[in-house]
């Protein structure tokens, strides 16, 4: 599942602060014909890593909640957390950015469901992820 964000507002923050309602709502109606106990969330901003995981632990959706601001801090914890069933994930990370932090969490967590967001207007990033 992919939630897409376009950045109709100029300030940035005010972006972010109403991206976190949405990713809420989006991995809601992801999660309500499924069982999950554990989440990874990798997301730079920490505005909305923050938010939603506030969120997550307020609702108590998910016995386990781990985040990351990056795809590098992610992979190295991979070896050392149980496989979560469901990833959330930005595409626009810094570095190692969402999609190639994707193909890499695939080798480990094959079994792993990925929801990434992105405020890209670019739609090839998007049908990227989708591979």
């Amino acid at each position: 599942m992919i939630l897409k964000f376009t950045n109709r507002h100029s300030n940035k923050e005010l972006l972010h602060r109403s991206c976190i309602p949405l990713i809420f709502e989006g991995l809601n109606i992801f999660i309500m014909t499924h069982q999950f106990q554990s989440i990874v969330i990798i997301e730079d901003q920490d505005i909305i890593r923050q938010g939603v995981v506030s969120m997550l632990l307020t609702s108590q959706l998910f016995e386990e909640v781990h985040s990351f601001s990056t795809g590098e801090d992610a992979l190295v914890q991979c070896p050392y957390l149980q496989p979560p069933q469901i990833i959330l994930i930005d595409i626009g990370l810094p570095g190692i950015d969402g999609l190639e932090t994707m193909k890499k969490m695939q080798e480990y967590w094959p079994v792993s469901r990925f929801l990434v967001f992105t405020i890209y207007e670019d739609n090839d990033h998007v049908f990227e992820a989708l591979k």
